[in-house]
């Protein structure tokens, strides 16, 4: 089954269809994102990349800033 997912990444809202059960982490793959470089959130909370997506949901991705 296919399911329509939309992502937030900044300020732009990507909506992608997926399949059944796809993990963050594929989306991730799909999208060209490197995984460690962002936060995934979904409803205002943090969720591992592992999370499996049941579509309908908003995943949020912000990126992490780090250096020195």
């Amino acid at each position: 089954m296919i399911l329509e997912l939309q992502v937030e990444i900044g300020k732009d809202i990507k909506r992608l269809d997926i399949r059944d059960g796809a993990t963050i982490q594929e989306v991730m793959d799909q999208l060209g994102l490197y995984s460690d470089a962002y936060i995934t959130i979904i409803d205002s909370k943090p969720v591992p990349i592992t999370l499996a997506l049941e579509g309908g949901e908003r995943l949020r991705l912000i990126k992490v800033a780090s250096g020195g």
